[in-house]
Parts: structure tokens; sequence; C-alpha cells
């Protein structure tokens, strides 16, 4: 009898631990606390280097989930896709932003969200979706990376156009237009004594064109006492 009862307690024993081992294990795969959490998608355009899976989730700065996910959608080519875990009291909305950043000096990786106004209605799933979409937005060092390349982009555009400008028949074409401006100012150089003339004759006209036509009035004043003679 007591050998029986020593079976039972051993099972007994063993179903407990094997139970509490399994509690434990989801417990762990839950985070740990025992919170209860929403799942969003974020879809990430740039590189994701130093995200990992179990990676912080913050909102404004304050811990509110975590990494649960991270893959390639292949209907999505060139983004990576993201599945968060989000505590359920987290109030998202659809002005809602995830940018991924490095924590400080470690330079751990974590998606940060902002935005979300009391205004913009709160984020769901779309129809026929299984998870609310996040939008994204590239990171500090990402928007710094895309800029150089448009800069280096334009530098080089702007090479290709000087070397065309500054081609051997461009050279030469420029030269030829010098050299007739050089010749076009030695000639009115050399006329300007005629061109001094003529600018003078021209004002002496204006100044006897100006002298007749103040003498107009008396001329139509007689004319005037001359028909009345005649009449």
């Amino acid at each position: 009898m007591n050998g029986k009862t020593n079976y039972v307690l051993i099972g007994v024993f063993v179903l407990l631990l094997t139970l509490t081992f399994i509690s434990v294990i989801l417990w762990l795969s839950a985070g740990g606390t025992g919170r209860v959490y929403k799942e969003y998608l974020v879809y990430m355009k740039e590189s994701v280097s130093g995200l990992s899976r179990d990676n912080v989730v913050k909102y404004h700065g304050v811990d509110v989930g975590r990494v649960r996910e991270i893959g390639l959608d292949p209907l999505r080519a060139g983004e990576v896709r993201l599945l968060l875990q989000i505590d359920e009291d987290t109030v998202l909305r659809e002005d809602t932003v995830a940018t991924l950043e490095t924590q400080g000096l470690t330079g751990l990786a974590f998606i940060n969200l902002t935005g979300g106004s009391a205004a913009s209605p709160q984020l769901q799933a779309r129809p026929g979706e299984k998870y609310p979409v996040i939008e994204s937005r590239r990171s500090t060092w990402g928007r710094l990376d895309r800029a150089v390349e448009e800069l280096v982009s334009n530098l080089i555009d702007v090479s290709k156009l000087l070397k065309v400008v500054l081609s051997e028949e461009n050279k030469q074409s420029l030269t030829r237009t010098l050299a007739h401006l050089d010749n076009l100012t030695a000639a009115l150089a050399g006329r300007s004594g005629d061109m001094a003339t003529a600018v003078e004759d021209l004002a002496a006209t204006m100044r006897q064109a100006r002298d007749a036509t103040t003498e107009l009035p008396e001329l139509f004043a007689e004319f005037g006492k001359t028909a009345k003679a005649l009449q």
C-alpha cells in the first residue's frame, strides 16, 4: 500500500513540475510580465541592421512592447516586415509613425513610435488584413544617407555638365565670341568722334524744334487777325 502511495505522490509531483515548466515557458514567451499585447505590422524601407527579436518598442520614449518578428515580405519588394507586440492599453492612431532608432552609446536598436494626435482616428486593421499597419519613417541616419546619395548624384551631374561646357569645341566657340566682342568694341571706339557729333546735331535739332513750337501760338494769333481783316 505504501509503495502504491509513493508512486502516486511521485506521479503528482512530476505532473505539477511539468505544468509549472509549461507555465514558465508560456510566461516567458509572453514577455514574462503578464501583460496583454496587441499586434501591429510595420514595413521599413531601410536596413534594420542592429534590430533583433525582443528588442524594445517605445512610444514617445516609454517602453510599450517588443519586436516579435523580423522578416521580408515577398509582396513588398525592398521592405522589411516587422511584427510588433504593443501593450493593449496603448492607443495608437492613424497618424502614429514608427522610426528605427539607436539607444545612446550602446547602439542598441529599437522602434520608437511618435505622433498620435487626439483628432486622428484609432488605428485599426484594414478590411481583409489581420494586423493594423503603422506607417514608417526613415531614421535620422537613413535620411542622412539618402541626402548624401542625392548630393553625390547631383555632383556627378554637375561634373558632367561642366565637362560638356568646357569641351574643346565650346572653348573655341567662346574664344571666337570674345574676339568678335573685342572687334566690335574697337570699332565703336574708333567711331566715337562721329557718334559725339551726331549726338550734338540731334540735340541742336531738338532745341530748334522746341523753339519753333513756342512760336506757334503767336503765328496762330497773327493768322486769326489776318483772317478777320479779310472778312
